[in-house]
């Protein structure tokens, strides 16, 4: 029994279906709503801020995969820190091996909640008693291209924030599911953190770019300068934390170094979706995917 926690959402769905298509036995921890989820996975009620339902999802595994987080809408150090560590500690009680999905960037010094999150939640599994295996995934082309569309609304003009003109090693969660679901299936490499990131290089605006092209958008993205962003990460961002959590990200990106992608040399034939592929895709979905 494989428990996927954080399973229903754009990662963790994507690897229980298939791990469920290769007739795998697949458990979902899911705090809200399975809509979507692909039919034959078992379901346990909670989130990994509850020991109970924790212990329940683990029960009886023999791999627990942890694709949990709370970026942006909630606390990264509740979810992503101590609802991982609560997740190890059951798995090390039940002696299930653990996979753990963390960020590129993760580190304890990091301006940002959700890398120092990540990066305790690392260093708590590779202290654990089981087998381990801690992947590093670089910036989520889907997700970002979702965020850039919905910021353009009306006016057709995404919202890039900061300088934005920091390549970045955008990774399609076609290839981040296939990373993962060859280190459950093939049990290895454990006791090992791999990093994996996209074929190509790419800025966040050079990203809104090729999204205002595939759909047929005219004119230039709109722009938050870098100093707005620090002013609302102290100030705005202190009475709505998402918008904090959020500018504090942006101020991270415009500097992340480049990705040093091992996991495609430890795990080779790994899928590599340019980031423009991602999103001429998503310009063919139903427009109600912009918001």
């Amino acid at each position: 029994m494989i428990l996927v926690a954080g399973g229903t959402g754009r990662l963790g769905s994507r690897v229980v279906g298939s791990l469920v298509e290769q007739g795998r036995s697949v458990r979902v921890l899911a705090r809200g709503s399975t809509e979507g989820l692909c039919p034959g996975a078992e379901v346990v009620r909670g989130d990994v801020a509850d020991d109970g339902a924790v212990a329940r999802a683990v029960s009886g595994v023999d791999t627990v995969v942890s694709a949990v987080t709370g970026f942006p809408r909630q606390r990264s150090s509740v979810v992503d820190r101590d609802g991982n560590h609560r997740l190890v500690e059951a798995a090390e009680r039940e002696g299930a091996e653990v996979v753990l999905v963390s960020v590129v960037g993760a580190s304890p010094h990091s301006p940002v909640e959700l890398m120092r999150s990540k990066h305790a939640a690392e260093e708590r599994v590779r202290a654990c008693a089981v087998p381990w295996t801690v992947l590093r995934l670089d910036v989520c082309t889907e997700t970002w291209v979702d965020v850039l569309v919905q910021s353009a609304r009306a006016s057709r003009r995404p919202v890039v924030l900061g300088d934005a003109d920091n390549p970045l090693g955008w990774l399609s969660v076609r290839d981040a599911a296939a990373l993962v679901e060859r280190t459950v299936l093939d049990g290895g490499p454990r006791g090992r953190t791999l990093s994996l990131s996209g074929p190509d290089r790419l800025s966040l605006g050079g990203l809104a770019r090729v999204v205002m092209v595939d759909r047929g958008w005219d004119g230039a993205p709109r722009r938050v300068p870098r100093g707005v962003l620090r002013a609302a990460a102290h100030t705005v961002g202190a009475a709505v934390p998402l918008v904090g959590r959020l500018s504090r990200m942006a101020l991270e990106m415009d500097r992340m170094p480049p990705t040093h992608d091992d996991a495609r040399e430890q795990v080779p034939g790994l899928p590599s979706t340019p980031a423009r592929t991602v999103s001429a895709a998503l310009a063919r979905e139903p427009v109600a995917r912009s918001g």
